[in-house]
């Protein structure tokens, strides 16, 4: 195993008082408080990186790669849990660790863990290497004297954190954004004399966004909301309102033949003062420095400092072969159209880029992609999820720090493998590398709900929506959320509000026809349209819960002849089991529900992973047969 050393910044939590604690409240109240706490731990770790490496007890140890960070984060922390109750000491030390995939050791680890032990009751405490790292940077701190530590040679002058900088209201523990942290990277303007070359242009503004969202400190708007910008004749001020953020880069893209001339401009939102603009006229081939040139002068005119690690990232190129580069983006553009013919256009550039450079670990992060999503199509799983793992795996063999083959490999590890461990920790890694990624916190979201950690599922997925806001995947997914949390109405709304942005969205009107019986029992059903065969989707879905619907509204004949109508094609395509085990149930056909379950096990249908907190299920949930069948998954 291969082990990485690193310098990073050790958090170690302690609840002061837990024993005492957990013998008043009893068991089954002290594990519910628990869980509380640390969903609100967790959700402070997501707004400030930290890397969650295990739990003991009732404490936490977390990485993180900046001092800074990692002090605001414990704060945050020990505010957040106050209000349901509890009261936590912190302590943080900076140092040389060892990592190998979860497991992490040394000596700084073994030091932090006794600075924790001599912190007071709400206390942050941290070592001199932490107080030495932040000096000048507005953290207040005040001296603790000089400490024996168990086990560790020598003395140790340890110091409280007494006030933390740009803080609103230190109280609340709440996350506090400061100036000019946001960003919306506009599509650029294809200048070309050639359209074809719109993939090129979108290439270019995807590439910037993938390397700004690694930059924690950044708010990134992701691509599916500023794309909705592409020839807007809106103004920047009009732009920054409608997404919330506080600067915008904007710029065009001009090839003629061997040559690619490039002009961006950075513009503060609020004042439409330009902070930075350049003009880059270069031989096509240095396309890749003309990038990395762009996302510096953009991070350097959005943070004060890069660190080494900061400059790693901006100058690191993915392969040096130009074509094969160009064979990649055009995989990308057709990935991004989510259809089924796009896929399989990008599944034969994704293959092209590798033949032209067989090293090229994003190519095979985007064929994992591509056959991770065939199976919401008319694919059967089995035919699509093992081919995602081996390219997923083949992508991190060569690039372990790939933080879209850590994301893909864990879609895997949850919808098909059922391993939830695995699953966890491919999304924390791919968090860790890209936490400021809109696509990864969706993903992570229906891996949150299916072990049922549905508050953090929630919080995870409003997080998303912050970082793309015009997504009618992520509008949906929150819709979704509050339907597992058994917030009806409020999910109701959410869809609605979706729906309002693209009444013909697919999923949104799934859900919508999920949730809508529950908030409105005796209400009559929404009008959700006819499915349109041109939506080339997993249709099978989504007039199932359409038939079901008519049934309860009393059009029973109209429901069974779309069931009769569904079974009638299996054998011509693939039909999802799951979908009939819906109408089947939507027709009062219990028996055969569970059949069609018991089917979409042995095909391995993605969405049976959902069955253990869909409420849609609760009819059955006192059948054997069903338990059964859930304790198959080996859910947590």
């Amino acid at each position: 195993m291969t082990r990485h050393r690193s310098v990073a910044t050790i958090l170690f939590t302690d609840i002061v008082g837990s024993t005492e604690r957990a013998a008043v409240l009893g068991d089954r109240d002290w594990d519910a408080l628990l869980r509380r706490h640390d969903s609100l731990i967790r959700n402070c770790l997501r707004e400030h990186g930290g890397r969650e490496v295990a739990t003991a007890g009732d404490g936490f140890l977390v990485l993180f790669e900046g001092s800074g960070r990692a002090i605001q984060c414990a704060c945050e922390i020990r505010e957040a849990v106050r209000e349901v109750g509890l009261e936590i000491r912190c302590g943080l030390h900076m140092g040389k660790v060892e990592r190998a995939e979860d497991d992490v050791r040394g000596i700084a680890v073994h030091v932090c863990a006794r600075v924790v032990e001599r912190a007071a009751p709400g206390e942050v405490l941290v070592s001199s290497t932490v107080r030495d790292a932040e000096l000048g940077s507005g953290f207040e701190f005040d001296a603790r004297g000089r400490h024996e530590l168990k086990g560790v040679p020598g003395e140790w002058t340890l110091y409280a954190v007494t006030d933390v900088p740009g803080e609103e209201d230190p109280v609340a523990g709440r996350s506090i954004s400061r100036a000019g942290s946001s960003i919306a990277v506009l599509p650029f303007v294809n200048m070309s004399a050639d359209s074809e070359n719109e993939y090129f242009c979108d290439g270019v503004t995807e590439e910037l966004l993938t390397v700004l969202t690694k930059f924690g400190e950044l708010r990134v708007i992701s691509r599916t909301s500023v794309m909705q910008y592409k020839g807007t004749t809106k103004t920047v001020r009009q732009i920054g309102r409608e997404l919330d953020v506080d600067n915008v880069l904007e710029g065009s893209v001009r090839r003629f033949g061997d040559r690619v001339r490039i002009s961006a401009q950075l513009v503060r939102t609020e004042t439409d003062e330009h902070l930075w603009a350049e003009n880059y006229d270069r031989e096509l081939s240095d396309i890749f420095a003309i990038q990395s040139q762009v996302a510096e002068q953009i991070v350097r005119s959005l943070k004060s400092t890069l660190s080494p690690t900061d400059r790693i990232q901006l100058a690191k190129v993915h392969t040096r072969d130009l074509e094969a580069y160009q064979l990649y983006l055009k995989g990308r553009y057709f990935w991004n159209q989510q259809t089924e013919e796009g896929l399989w256009k990008a599944i034969e550039f994704f293959r092209a880029a590798l033949d032209k450079d067989p090293e090229y670990a994003l190519a095979y992060a985007g064929l994992a992609d591509s056959y991770n999503l065939l199976p919401w199509y008319r694919t059967p799983p089995k035919e699509a999820f093992p081919i995602a793992s081996f390219m997923a795996s083949k992508a991190l063999q060569l690039d372990e720090t790939l933080a879209e083959a850590h994301n893909a490999l864990a879609f895997v590890k949850m919808l098909y493998d059922w391993d939830w461990e695995g699953a966890e920790r491919g999304f924390q890694r791919a968090i860790d590398l890209h936490g400021g990624s809109a696509p990864t916190g969706s993903r992570y979201f229906q891996f949150l709900a299916v072990v049922g950690r549905l508050e953090e599922a929630t919080a995870e997925i409003e997080r998303a929506l912050q970082l793309d806001p015009l997504s009618l995947t992520i509008n949906t997914a929150v819709g979704w959320a509050y339907y597992l949390e058994g917030r009806y109405e409020d999910a109701v709304r959410q869809l609605h509000k979706t729906l309002e942005m693209d009444p013909h969205f697919y999923w949104a009107r799934f859900i919508l026809g999920l949730a809508y019986p529950q908030s409105s029992p005796a209400g009559k059903s929404p009008l959700l349209g006819p499915v349109r065969t041109e939506e080339a989707r997993p249709l099978a879905l989504l007039e199932s819960v359409l038939a079901a619907l008519l049934y309860r509204d009393g059009r029973r004949e109209e429901a069974r002849a779309t069931y009769a109508s569904l079974k009638s094609r299996i054998g011509a395509e693939y039909v999802s089991p799951y979908a009939l085990a819906l109408l089947a149930l939507g027709i009062g056909e219990p028996r055969e529900a569970l059949d069609w379950l018991e089917r979409a096990f042995s095909k391995r249908d993605f969405m049976v992973v959902f069955l253990r907190v869909d409420p849609y299920w609760e009819p059955l949930r006192a059948e054997p047969r069903f338990r059964e069948l859930v304790g198959r998954l080996r859910l947590p």
